[in-house]
């Protein structure tokens, strides 16, 4: 197999603030937060190469997204 690219990725982290510093920080990857949704911990890059979309999103918010719940 030859895989030209990686459609989508997002971690789900009950610690937003310290995994962004990882990944951004520490890794020198380009995160930034989404301009739709202006008091969101979320934040992605598509300047990854091979990587289309790559996101690290807080627990809350996933819990939110896929339950109706942030719990």
């Amino acid at each position: 197999m030859n895989f030209l690219f990686v459609a989508g990725f997002a971690v789900i982290s009950s610690r937003p603030g310290q995994d962004i510093g990882l990944f951004a920080d520490t890794l020198g990857l380009p995160l930034r937060p989404p301009a739709s949704v202006p008091n969101s911990e979320y934040r992605y890059s598509e300047r990854i190469e091979g990587v289309k979309h790559f996101g690290v999103w807080p627990l809350s918010e996933a819990a939110s997204a896929c339950f109706g719940t942030q719990e």
